[in-house]
């Protein structure tokens, strides 16, 4: 297996960029080359664990990686920047995370036409920035035309932070965009999706305490006005930040562990697999 940690300022000639605090790291776990079929591509999942825009949380990060690893994806996790660093660090940084990817499929063996991306929480609403917005000026003033193509090709919402009106959840837009209050009308992502949006996969909690449920509602319902598909799975109880629900994301919920699955599936109904 192919592991290393990727330094996305430097790969990408931004050091000057970066701030005290700040971050954009790619970690790769890949499978290495099979000799007998060196034609072998896979697809990729990007995973952007949450934590709050004050943080990344690891509960959501290698586990969930090694869960899309073992179903025969490379699989890409992104330590972002956080408070007090905000917009646009955490989307540039998502955005150069998803062309490295692109840029070095081959290395990695990954199917240009079958990289995902999955964020949880905060890094579900980061997921939704990536897949609707990767080309916002402020991005495309760094990168160029480039961060067009950073759009994944399907986004994987779990219990996400969405939306900064009525069910909004503070912190996260605090953290990310202070007291800039057209900046978030701007990162509400269910007022950005449009039929140029990848197909999404959402999943939740009824009963979440901490992220509202509605945000997920609102998001299938702008991507059904927008026409884009979506499968969306809302599972009755259960605590915020639930991962993989097994003991390796520390909160065992056996009533939510069907998502990874119903993901897969999902995916493979969207063309993604393995091709020789």
């Amino acid at each position: 297996m192919i592991t290393k940690k990727i330094d996305l300022y430097e790969y990408f000639n931004l050091s000057n960029l970066r701030e005290e605090k700040t971050a954009g790291y790619l970690t790769v776990y890949a499978q290495d080359k099979y000799e007998s079929r060196p034609q072998r591509k896979r697809p990729a999942i990007l995973v952007i664990p949450g934590g709050g825009y004050i943080g990344v949380a690891n509960k959501e990060n290698e586990c969930v990686a090694f869960s899309y690893l073992a179903k025969s994806y490379s699989a890409f996790s992104l330590t972002y920047s956080c408070a007090p660093i905000k917009y646009p660090y955490q989307l540039l940084e998502a955005v150069m995370a998803m062309l490295y990817i692109r840029e070095n499929a081959e290395e990695y063996s990954v199917d240009t036409a079958q990289v995902a991306v999955i964020g949880f929480s905060a890094g579900g609403h980061l997921a939704g920035c990536l897949s609707c917005i990767p080309n916002e000026p402020e991005i495309i003033n760094i990168l160029g035309d480039r961060a067009i193509s950073a759009r994944p090709n399907a986004t994987i919402y779990g219990y996400p932070v969405i939306s900064s009106g009525e069910f909004k959840h503070v912190k996260s837009f605090d953290n990310i965009c202070g007291d800039d209050l057209k900046l978030r009308e701007r990162l509400s992502i269910e007022k950005r999706i449009t039929k140029d949006c990848p197909p999404a996969f959402i999943w939740g909690t009824v009963n979440d305490d901490c992220v509202a449920s509605e945000n997920s509602l609102l998001l299938a319902l702008a991507y059904k006005t927008a026409g884009v598909p979506f499968e969306l799975h809302s599972f009755m109880d259960g605590v915020h930040g639930l991962s993989i629900g097994t003991i390796e994301s520390f909160d065992v919920n056996q009533s939510i562990q069907p998502w990874l699955e119903l993901s897969i599936n999902w995916l493979n109904s969207h063309g993604f697999e393995i091709k020789d």
